[in-house]
């Protein structure tokens, strides 16, 4: 059997290098998604409809409720009652940007904060592509692709 030279060996490395780099491209190419969140106008009213339903709204005011009840009144957990020491103020305007269909600036969405999970885990699962966030007393259901204001529900009613 004839041994193979240097020329072949380099020869046989860029062949495989080469057939490797065009099946990536085209594998690449077939398996993008297209990204239509970063290109959504932000006038536009919201096409989604997700509301927080009356059933989330329920498990909010009980779990609120049972922060309340006795003497003296228990503090409410971080993010659903603001502290004032601990944060700095949010813009004057920030409250106007907390209306259903609005996108929320990423200033303002820094400042929010997760539900508490002892809260989480009596709610039922966000849908698909949501989530629930506390800010100053409100909870928050936003887009997770481009922070859309899908329902505000204000707790300090």
């Amino acid at each position: 059997m004839k041994r193979k030279t240097a020329y072949e060996y380099i020869a046989l490395i860029f062949l495989s290098l080469g057939t490797g780099f065009i099946l990536y491209r085209q594998i690449g190419a077939s398996a993008s998604i297209p990204v239509y969140a970063a290109t959504m106008d932000s006038h536009r009213p919201p096409t989604v409809s997700v509301p927080i339903t009356q059933q989330e709204r329920q498990v909010i005011r009980e779990y609120l409720n049972s922060f309340t009840r006795g003497k003296p009144p228990k503090v409410l957990p971080a993010g659903l009652a603001r502290s004032g020491a601990t944060r700095e103020r949010l813009p004057s305007d920030w409250e106007k940007k907390l209306v259903k269909g609005q996108v929320l600036p990423a200033g303002i969405y820094r400042e929010t904060s997760p539900l508490p999970k002892e809260l989480a885990s009596h709610l039922p699962p966000c849908p698909l592509g949501t989530v629930l966030v506390a800010i100053d007393g409100r909870i928050v259901r936003l887009g997770r692709a481009n922070f859309e204001v899908l329902d505000v529900f204000d707790t300090r009613l």
